[in-house]
C-alpha cells in the first residue's frame, strides 16, 4: 500500500477520528491525494509568505495517531499487528487564512511556483498543483466558516 494523504476540515478535539476515517466519513469535508507530506504542504506556505527555507513544517502542530484508539480515554490502542499510522499535522492559522482569503489569479500564480519547487513532487504537472491549491483553498474557506482547523493526515507507509 502507498502513502497517503488526506486533507480536513475538523473541530480540532476530532483531529484523530477523522484521520482514522481515511476519507471514508462525510462527516468531516476532506480532499485526497496520494503521496503527500507535510513538507510540500509547508513549501506552499513559504512561497504564500515570500519566505524561503525557514523550516516552515515546524509551525505545523503534530501528533501521530494509531489506525485504532479507545475513543473514551483517547489513547492509542498498542497496535501488534502492524497498522496504520498516521501523522496528523495541523495548519497554522496564519496559513489557513492566507489559502481562504486567495483570488483565482493567485492561485494560479502559486500553484505554478509551487509546482516548480524541488519539494513538490507528486508531479510535473501544473494542473495537480492548481487542483491541490484550489482544494486546499476551498477547505480554508469551510474552516473559517465552521471556525475549525484544516488538518493533513499522512499514512504511515
Amino acid at each position: 500500500m502507498g502513502k497517503f494523504a488526506d486533507f480536513y476540515v475538523v473541530p480540532p478535539a476530532e483531529a484523530g477520528a477523522a484521520a482514522r476515517s481515511m476519507g471514508g466519513s462525510e462527516r468531516w469535508p476532506h480532499y485526497h491525494i496520494n503521496r503527500v507530506d507535510v513538507f510540500q504542504v509547508a513549501t506552499l506556505y513559504d512561497l504564500l509568505r515570500g519566505v524561503a527555507g525557514e523550516s516552515t513544517w515546524q509551525q505545523f502542530e503534530q501528533q501521530v495517531e494509531a489506525d485504532s484508539a479507545d475513543e473514551e480515554s483517547a489513547e492509542l490502542v498498542d497496535d501488534e499487528d502492524g497498522g496504520l499510522l498516521f501523522l496528523v499535522s495541523t495548519f497554522p492559522p496564519d496559513f489557513v487564512e492566507r489559502l481562504a482569503e486567495m483570488s483565482v489569479a493567485d492561485r494560479s500564480s502559486i500553484a505554478a511556483q509551487w509546482q516548480a519547487h524541488p519539494e513538490f513532487f507528486w508531479s510535473r504537472n501544473a494542473e495537480v498543483a492548481a487542483e491541490v491549491v484550489g482544494e486546499l483553498c476551498r477547505l480554508a474557506v469551510l474552516a473559517r466558516q465552521r471556525q475549525e482547523v484544516v488538518i493533513l493526515a499522512e499514512s504511515g507507509e
